[in-house]
C-alpha cells in the first residue's frame, strides 16, 4: 500500500499539469459566446468563394468538423482554404490569426490581425457576410489590425449599373443559375423592380412570357414556359430574387398554369 501511494500522486500530478495545458491552449483564440453562437451540424455549408471567372459566387461545400459554423466559415477564407472544391478558391490573398469572434443578436463581431495581405479586402469582406447571411447575420463589425470596417446584409456583389439616370437608381439583387453555384449580382437600375427582375429573365432563358399582377402588396406572377426552360433550381432563385425585393407581404408565383409558390 506504501508503494501504491506515490504512484497516485505523480498521476495526480500529471492530471493537473495535462489540465493546466489545456487551458492555456484554449486562451490562444479569445471565443465570446454571446447569444450562444450556435452550432451547425449539416455536412453542406453554403459559402461566398471566387470562381474561375473571379466572380463571387455562392457554393455549397463540405464542413469537415464540428467546429462553431461562424468560426469555421471564417476559416475556409485562409486556415481551411485547401477544402474548397476544385477550381474555386478564396478571394483573400493573405493569411490572418482569429482573436475574438463574439455573436450579439444578429450582429456577428470579428477581431483578425492579418499576418499578410496582397492586393485590397473589400472583396473578402463581402464575401464574408453574404457566407454568414444565410445563418442568421445581418451585421458583421470586423476590426482588422485595429480597423474596423462594418459590411451590412446584402453588400454589393459583382456589381452592374444600367442606365443613365444616375439621380434615380434602384439597387436590386438577382440570383442567376450559374451551372455547378449561383451567381448573385447587385443592379442599379431606374426601371421597376419586379419588372427588371422578370426582363432579365426572359432575356436570358429565351422563350416564356409572363404577367404580373399587383394588388397593394399581393403579387401574382403567371409564367408560360412551353419549352420548359426553367427548371427547379432556377424557379426558386427568381422565388428568392423576388423575396429579396421586400415590397410584398404575399407572393404567388404561377408556372404553366401550376401554383409553384405561394407564401
Amino acid at each position: 500500500m506504501k508503494k501504491v501511494a506515490p504512484l497516485i500522486l505523480i498521476l495526480i500530478f500529471f492530471g493537473f499539469v495535462i489540465i493546466f495545458l489545456a487551458n492555456q491552449s484554449d486562451q490562444d483564440m479569445n471565443i465570446e459566446y454571446v447569444n450562444s453562437l450556435s452550432f451547425d451540424t449539416k455536412e453542406d455549408i453554403l459559402v461566398c468563394i471566387l470562381n474561375e471567372d473571379n466572380k463571387l459566387v455562392l457554393v455549397n461545400t463540405k464542413k469537415h468538423n464540428d467546429e462553431n459554423i461562424y468560426i469555421y466559415i471564417l476559416k475556409l477564407y485562409d486556415h481551411y482554404r485547401n477544402s474548397l472544391p476544385l477550381s474555386y478558391k478564396s478571394p483573400l490573398k493573405g493569411n490572418f490569426e482569429i482573436e475574438n469572434v463574439k455573436k450579439v443578436g444578429n450582429v456577428l463581431n470579428i477581431d483578425i490581425k492579418i499576418l499578410y495581405l496582397e492586393g485590397e479586402i473589400n472583396t473578402f469582406l463581402n464575401a464574408l457576410i453574404w457566407s454568414y447571411q444565410d445563418y442568421g447575420i445581418e451585421k458583421a463589425v470586423v476590426n482588422i489590425d485595429d480597423n474596423v470596417f462594418v459590411v451590412n446584409k446584402n453588400a454589393n456583389i459583382n456589381t452592374v449599373i444600367e442606365g443613365s439616370d444616375i439621380y434615380n437608381t434602384h439597387k436590386q439583387i438577382i440570383y442567376w443559375d450559374n451551372n455547378k453555384d449561383v451567381l448573385p449580382i447587385t443592379y442599379y437600375h431606374s426601371y421597376g423592380k419586379l419588372e427588371f427582375l422578370m426582363e432579365k429573365v426572359k432575356s436570358k432563358y429565351g422563350n416564356i412570357n409572363y404577367d404580373i399582377q399587383v394588388v397593394d402588396s399581393f403579387v401574382i406572377i403567371n409564367i408560360d414556359d412551353e419549352e420548359n426552360y426553367l427548371s427547379n433550381n432556377i424557379i426558386s432563385l427568381i422565388i428568392k430574387s423576388v423575396n429579396v425585393i421586400e415590397e410584398f407581404s404575399e407572393i404567388v408565383i404561377i408556372l404553366n398554369e401550376v401554383n409553384v409558390y405561394n407564401k
